[in-house]
């Protein structure tokens, strides 16, 4: 007997594989031939169907597919590995293997490049690499510590200046040759050498692009003497010389071109006396002297081109070691260049030497650390609001500290890195204090402890943290605890 199928009354009857259907039935009884047996189906088909029939056999393809790809892997690597002919990796892009890098593409090969360091300067741009290199690199860690070429010389009381290029000018604290940071290659570069050996010196990027270098121990003496880098030339010249034998003085660049010397340490006591430097005439002329002997001190230019100088010690670095009952000051002073008189204003919160001062965006400025009325280092802080004329305490530190860096970002935070905690230890940790909210924030360590380092703001924003005493000695130079390591702060 013939079996009879049940039919719905009104719908249309099933077509089976020998009945002729649509153009998306025929499809997809295609499909099923590579995937599942075909059958009949039954028309009209719901739009949900429609795309899960579809759907189905696709995702189950894309699987196998994906599944012999897996399995396959090793040996389609090898494949593709034979296309690659002439291709040679370089692994790690500092100094050698930028120039390996640079060579291998010049004598015609295609280079590849692995760094770890997503920062490293020498990838930043690719001059250093060689145009059209491409480079694997893990993704940039932010507000974080990250290796940079080494300088070519330890150096410990040193200076470093930002030029208008955007090159960093390293000079002092070592050798008399100077030596240049590109940030783009990030590689260091000698460059003319000063006409005196000089560590503790001042540097001041003058409204030219020169930069003054005033002071300083000049050899094992406190000199007087001056001289001026062109980057042009890339040639130190000297000029006048100050009026007093100067090391840990200040020197601020004024509204007008001249440059404020103050203060400092002569080899036999602190000064009060100051001069003025002419760019124009390349000499120094005596005006109005501190109320206070200071060396150790800190000077800001604030609003109306003034200058606000704090603290510092009224006694001779020679002396300090001594146990004396203050060795550190409280006072504070504003200079005026209209008057070219200093005059007194309130004293901060503590007696403090050695310590950082800071202009914030708001016109505030941010002290921190430095070494008290006895031999420790402060973990304190305050701010000076030059408008009420007052001082006022913020958050702590996390750690005392003196010697360090203070750098303001370009977020407004301010980069506290490095110095020492009066211990005789040299610290590695930093931290960025927060004007909005008044506290301090430690950041990863650094790769090295630094004390009597420099640390610059770089024209995109990451800052150089570069020599000065550090636990770790360098393979270069490393007579007297100085050290030519050098890293960079991304915030």
């Amino acid at each position: 007997m013939d079996r009879v199928r049940y039919q719905r009354p009104g719908a249309r009857p099933a077509r089976g594989l020998g009945q002729p259907g649509s153009f998306l039935d025929n499809l997809y009884r295609s499909l099923q031939l590579f995937i599942i047996h075909s059958g009949a189906v039954a028309s009209p088909v719901p739009w949900q169907l429609e795309i899960a029939r579809f759907l189905a056999p696709t995702v189950a393809a894309g699987a196998t597919l994906s599944a012999i790809v897996h399995l396959l892997d090793e040996q389609l690597s090898g494949i593709r590995v034979r296309f690659y002919s002439n291709h040679v990796v370089v692994c790690g892009l500092g100094r050698l293997g930028s120039l390996l890098a640079r060579s291998l593409r010049e004598a015609g090969y295609d280079v590849v490049g692995v760094e770890s360091d997503a920062q490293n300067g020498a990838i930043a741009r690719g001059p250093a690499v060689a145009s059209h290199t491409p480079v694997l690199t893990p993704a940039p860690v932010r507000d974080a510590f990250a290796t940079t070429e080494w300088m070519l010389h330890a150096r410990s009381g040193h200076t470093a200046t930002l030029l208008p290029g955007g090159n960093v000018l390293m000079a002092g604290g070592g050798p008399k040759v100077a030596e240049l940071y590109d940030p783009a290659s990030g590689w260091f570069t000698a460059t003319g050498s000063m006409v005196d050996f000089r560590s503790f010196q001042t540097a001041t990027l003058l409204q030219d692009g020169r930069v003054l270098m005033t002071g300083g121990m000049v050899g094992s003496q406190i000199q007087a003497s001056a001289e001026i880098y062109d980057p042009k030339t890339g040639t130190f010249t000297a000029t006048g010389s100050m009026a007093s034998d100067r090391v840990d003085h200040t020197a601020t660049l004024l509204p007008d071109g001249r440059v404020l010397i103050a203060g400092g340490d002569d080899g036999h006591e602190a000064l009060s006396s100051a001069e003025l430097f002419d760019p124009k005439t390349g000499n120094f002329t005596p005006t109005g002297s501190m109320g206070q002997a200071r060396d150790l001190f800190t000077a800001t230019l604030v609003s109306g081109g003034r200058v606000f100088v704090a603290g510092g010690s009224s006694i001779s670095t020679a002396n300090l070691a001594v146990d004396t009952p203050e060795p550190s000051l409280r006072s504070a002073e504003l200079y005026d260049p209209t008057t070219g008189q200093f005059k007194p204003t309130v004293p901060m919160t503590e007696s403090r030497r050695g310590h950082s001062a800071t202009l914030l965006p708001d016109g505030r400025v941010l002290i921190a650390g430095g070494v008290g009325t006895g031999l420790e280092s402060l973990v304190s802080a305050e701010l000076y609001d030059q408008e009420k004329a007052t001082f006022t305490a913020t958050g702590s530190m996390s750690g005392a500290r003196s010697g360090h860096t203070a750098t303001l970002l370009g977020d407004g935070r301010v980069l506290v890195a490095g110095g020492g905690n009066g211990y005789g230890m040299i610290l590695d940790s930093a931290e960025t204090y927060r004007p909005a909210t008044g506290d301090f924030r430690p950041t990863d360590p650094m790769a090295n402890g630094h004390d009597g380092h420099t640390a610059t703001l770089l024209a995109d924003g990451r800052v150089l943290v570069a020599g000065g005493r550090s636990i770790v000695q360098t393979p270069v130079g490393a007579g007297g605890g100085a050290s030519a390591a050098t890293e960079l702060f991304v915030p």
